[in-house]
């Protein structure tokens, strides 16, 4: 039987601001980078 998933902790004040930056700044080889763009803009399409 499967143990039961803990809650994650909440990340606050330099955990959370040095997470936002890496995220804002992630780059992609040309073909994820592509593959992630079509999936915003399906996002975007179903979202309307």
């Amino acid at each position: 039987m499967a143990r039961p998933i803990e809650p994650t902790p909440v990340l606050e004040g330099k955990d959370a601001e040095k997470l936002i930056k890496e995220v804002n700044s992630a780059s992609y080889n040309e073909d994820k980078q592509k593959f992630l763009d079509e999936c915003r803009d399906t996002y975007k399409k179903i979202k309307r």
